[in-house]
């Protein structure tokens, strides 16, 4: 089957080199970007589950519609609007709506009515708009579905994915659940909370193994932990923050799940724990905007990565994402040995996933 995978924006190098190295037999065929939304990928895989055993993947289409001749002028919204009327009508349509019931328990498989809508995105120079194009994917949609097919604004039990980025198009129908159900375990939140496919993907950067010490000392909504906690097995999982508010999230978040996992109120720069007792430390600091400063981030960074070395064994690992690039790399030195870095967008803004080992 042939799939569109969405993650977050940044994130399609890590996914694709997770597909490539699992054991499934998936086969990577290209990449996208949508500005501020997704990175996309299409691979040809056996099947979904295969596929959503990373946790990188933020949504799965099954890949029904592809052109890459679509004109950005007005003819070119007309083409595109007869491309959807025949893709409609194919084989791999029907396909496409087959797994997508398959997805649904057995007491949702069979519907007098139908609802469905389309989702359209639209990147590059066009002379028509996104509600332009909206609008015809609902024209072709509803003239040439059938009549026990209703449009509705939301909570439909089909979505029509069309993402034009210059002159391709891509349509997909949703297989996966909405995000909210995707990490449903995120249920309380802290400001500037990190997204969960970003967690996921700087946990897999973090080589995890069976027998690890795991912290987060910034650990806010407690989403980095639980990724960790969902990634396999381990010994311990220690997340710490200086509010006592992020504390509280976390554990509402994380529940009686994930045992053995402890949460403290502690500060990143002063942490109780012994020299070399800590194989992995992964976290996403104070950005310098919505806490902290940027002046505080130049005492807090140089604390936090002394301390970060004290703990951490030899060959134990440090997963930093930040906007502070500049100070970050200042600061690696002679005491770092940087990995891998990542370019990614958190909460609209550019930032770096530094994975670094002691020297």
């Amino acid at each position: 089957m042939r799939l569109l995978l969405h993650t977050a924006p940044g994130l399609g190098g890590i996914l694709q080199k997770q597909l490539q190295s699992s054991a499934g037999n998936i086969r990577f065929l290209s990449r996208r970007f949508v500005s501020d939304k997704n990175d996309l990928l299409v691979v040809d895989a056996e099947s979904l589950q295969e596929v959503l055993t990373s946790r990188v993947v933020e949504d799965a289409f099954f890949l029904f519609l592809y052109r890459d001749n679509i004109s950005p002028n007005m003819q070119g919204l007309r083409d595109l609007g007869r491309v959807l009327a025949s893709a409609i009508k194919t084989d791999r349509w029907q396909e496409a709506i087959r797994y997508r019931f398959d997805q649904l328990p057995a007491s949702r498989r069979k519907h007098r009515v139908v609802t469905f809508r389309p989702v359209v995105r639209l990147q590059g120079s066009h002379v028509f708009t996104r509600s332009q194009l909206r609008a015809t994917a609902e024209e072709i949609l509803v003239s040439t579905l059938p009549r026990n097919w209703r449009l509705v604004k939301d909570n439909s039990l089909v979505e029509v994915w069309i993402t034009v980025i210059d002159n391709e198009v891509w349509g997909g129908v949703r297989l996966t659940p909405d995000y909210s159900k995707r990490y449903a375990y995120k249920q309380y939140h802290v400001e500037a909370s990190l997204r969960p496919s970003i967690a996921a993907a700087m946990v897999w950067l973090s080589c995890p193994r069976n027998d690890d010490v795991f912290l987060d000392p910034f650990c806010g909504a407690g989403t980095i932990l639980i990724e960790r906690a969902l990634a396999g097995r381990y010994r311990l999982i220690i997340g710490s923050d200086k509010s006592r508010e992020a504390i509280e999230v976390a554990s509402s978040n994380i529940g009686p799940r994930y045992k053995p996992i402890e949460l403290h109120q502690w500060d990143a720069t002063s942490i109780p724990l012994e020299h070399d007792s800590v194989d992995a430390i992964v976290t996403n600091p104070p950005f310098g905007y919505r806490y902290g400063s940027k002046e505080s981030n130049k005492e807090l960074y140089p604390a936090f990565l002394q301390e970060a070395g004290r703990i951490l064994k030899p060959d134990g690992r440090l997963v930093v994402v930040t906007t502070e690039d500049k100070l970050m790399r200042h600061l690696i030195g002679q005491d770092w040995r940087e990995l891998v870095t990542v370019k990614v967008w958190v909460l609209g803004m550019r930032a770096t996933i530094f994975a670094m080992e002691r020297r």
